[in-house]
């Protein structure tokens, strides 16, 4: 604490990307408990499922280096709030994006999922970049370790949290069912709004 006896900011700040990077992380994760229902109630392939985990990938790298220059111009801080922010809209809408794809047809679903998943990695690929130059500036040196361990405990805290919720989400007895209909507002979609919401 401050000698006026409150929390210095470059904790507040560390505290803020832990909640940011256990966000995206949530995101990221929740696909994979979804995943397995997804290629029984659509029989993909084994490779159609790889190619769903890497597409995620392909916008992270996609990402990273020009989202580097972008810290430099406009700082970190407008560069990971648009981060979340990008992130946050395209989960909001891909419920609808994959039903779409769907009502065309259900072999185009994979393929929606696929390409949901690339914008996702598009907008969480600024984050990282971000974050060093955010901790850079806001951390003096002897410091720097821990403020860095609080910031990168957010990936772990959001699986630990989210794990458990998404599983008995999409455990519950009618999910199978509402994932085949592609149900807008279904047990399925959820795990897409509500960090949305949370990240909006």
């Amino acid at each position: 604490r401050n000698s006026n006896g409150l929390i210095p900011k470059r904790y507040i700040f560390a505290l803020l990307v832990l909640v940011g990077l256990s966000e995206v992380m949530l995101v990221r994760f929740a696909y994979s408990l979804l995943s397995p229902l997804l290629m029984e109630g659509f029989q993909w392939t084994n490779i159609q499922q790889g190619f769903s985990f890497s597409a995620f990938y392909i916008g992270y790298l996609i990402t990273q280096l020009p989202s580097s220059r972008l810290c430099s111009v406009y700082g970190g801080y407008k560069v990971f709030s648009l981060s979340i922010l990008i992130t946050g809209l395209i989960t909001l809408f891909s419920p609808p994006f994959i039903k779409l794809c769907g009502s065309l047809s259900p072999n185009l679903v994979v393929w929606g999922f696929c390409i949901v998943r690339v914008a996702q990695g598009l907008g969480e690929g600024m984050v990282m970049p971000a974050m060093t130059t955010l901790l850079r500036r806001w951390s003096p040196k002897q410091e720097r370790s821990r403020i860095l361990a609080i910031c990168l405990s957010g990936p772990a805290l959001g699986i630990l949290t989210s794990s458990p919720a998404i599983g008995a989400v999409l455990g519950r007895p009618e999910t199978k069912l509402q994932i085949a209909n592609l149900e807008v507002f279904g047990n399925w979609a959820m795990i897409y709004y509500i960090p949305a919401i949370i990240a909006i």
